[in-house]
């Protein structure tokens, strides 16, 4: 691999979202990874039935003197993400308090300008969104670039995970990266990871995620016997060592929600670790697919205030409205992902209810567990920057 090459990875992966959840790598489809659809907000409306209700006092506009005239921006990724967002936190939060709400759509940049406008004491967003709590929120925390939040202050966070609701990021919702097989390539389906990474039963091609390498290397190291309970702090060497066993048969790194539905229709790889709004997605549009829950890695994308806004009592005002459970069913409904509260499911139907409820067990009563925030906190750039070295190897 060529010199500039791998630096041009080494850049990427300083800036590369994990929550996965749930982020993108390029700009140009940066709204697909954070739980992108690629119908538009509009045409969910007709999927998503009366959920777009909102708050019951959302009705009065400016109802709130305190903030009426004010604006706030917020720092978001982009495209059809976006859409959702707009329709079911934006519009909703204008009309209640009055307020204008501006987007800056940064895309990939999102962490690298968050701690640049800090360090430099310019002024920009007031509120970073669309990355995963466990490294984008606490990485930026870690930095010095977002505050530590005041619980006290979002009483909407109740109920919460606590593996969501960190030091300096607050989740949004909560996506996993589930494994999935073609059901022609897999009349059996493998089980949980040491499935995925065994293929001398289970051969055919296979595909994982393209950037970071949070959940990626805890399912590596869950496939190769590591206890959960031991998981933490990560052996990296024995991770990467499991992941060189499944190297050949790797065709597609992925880096996009759009890159998953493409990968799984194309057949581009017959097995995968997706984000599992995609798979949804996918088969929705004909793909016989079997996806599975154990062993997948969760992932909240976030909420974090930035350390030099001048808009705090706005910025968790903003934050508090969005975790309402009535306005996490109307964005979840558009996105495709999970409410990070279990009380949300209630507004959802029933079908996507039972699928959804594991997402909120433990890892021994469900099979799926979240990425340790203190960890990917301290270790995300290192980590992420040998990640990205091993896929260009």
């Amino acid at each position: 691999m060529k010199a500039r090459k791998i630096t041009a990875l080494l850049m990427a992966s300083l800036m590369a979202i994990s929550m996965a959840a749930c982020g993108s790598s390029p700009a140009e489809d940066s709204g697909e990874a954070s739980g992108d659809q690629e119908e538009t907000a509009a045409d969910q409306e007709e999927t998503s039935g009366d959920s777009q209700e909102t708050p019951e006092d959302s009705q009065e506009s400016g109802g709130d003197s305190d903030f009426a005239g004010e604006t706030l921006v917020i720092g978001v990724w982009g495209g059809t993400w976006r859409e959702a967002f707009d329709e079911a936190c934006v519009k909703p939060f204008e009309e209640k308090y009055g307020v204008t709400v501006e987007e800056e759509e940064m895309g990939d940049n999102i962490v690298a300008q968050t701690i640049a406008q800090v360090n430099q004491d310019i002024e920009g967003i007031d509120v970073a969104c669309g990355g995963g709590a466990a490294d984008f929120g606490q990485y930026l925390g870690v930095k010095g670039a977002v505050k530590e939040l005041d619980y006290s202050r979002i009483g909407n966070a109740e109920g919460i995970s606590d593996d969501a609701k960190c030091d300096y990021a607050v989740g949004m919702y909560i996506c996993a990266e589930a494994f999935t097989y073609d059901n022609d390539a897999f009349p059996e389906i493998p089980e949980g990871a040491a499935g995925f990474f065994d293929t001398e039963n289970y051969p055919g091609d296979r595909s994982i995620r393209g950037f970071a390498g949070s959940g990626v290397l805890e399912q590596a190291l869950l496939a190769d016997g590591v206890a959960f309970e031991d998981m933490y702090p990560l052996d990296l060497d024995r991770a990467f060592a499991k992941l060189d066993t499944i190297k050949d048969s790797l065709t597609k790194f992925w880096s996009s929600g759009s890159e998953i539905v493409q990968t799984i229709n194309d057949k581009e790889a017959v097995a995968g670790e997706y984000w599992f709004a995609h798979v949804n997605r996918a088969k929705d549009a004909g793909a016989d697919v079997t996806m599975t829950y154990q062993d997948a890695a969760k992932f909240a994308d976030s909420f974090s205030i930035v350390t030099n806004t001048k808009k705090e009592d706005l910025a968790y005002a903003f934050i508090d409205f969005c975790l309402d459970d009535q306005v996490q069913a109307n964005l979840c409904n558009l996105l495709g992902y999970a409410p990070i509260k279990e009380s949300t499911l209630q507004y959802l139907d029933e079908d996507k209810q039972e699928e959804l409820s594991c997402l909120y067990q433990s890892y021994e009563e469900g099979g799926t567990f979240w990425a340790q925030t203190e960890y990917w906190g301290d270790h995300f750039e290192e980590v992420s920057e040998r990640y990205q070295l091993w896929i260009a190897e």
